[in-house]
């Protein structure tokens, strides 16, 4: 993990894209997974927006959900 943040923090990257990148390698996103664990949100609204029936997680989101994954692309 360390030698992405090396990568990433670079003059050329803006800050804002290094702390989402820190965000996300952390588990540190508002995703609704972690809205849940902080008791923020309900665990029945946990699901994932798109309506793939998938909790959504960081991992769901950038990964493996059909909708958002394609967009990051």
């Amino acid at each position: 993990m360390d030698v992405v943040l090396d990568n990433v923090w670079h003059k050329q990257v803006p800050l804002k894209v290094f702390i989402c990148v820190w965000r996300l390698l952390r588990n540190r996103l508002p995703t609704k997974d972690n809205l849940v664990r902080r008791e923020i949100i309900s665990q029945e609204a946990h699901y994932c927006v798109s309506g793939c029936g998938k909790v959504e997680s960081a991992q769901h989101l950038f990964l493996h959900c059909a909708l958002f994954s394609s967009l990051s692309s």
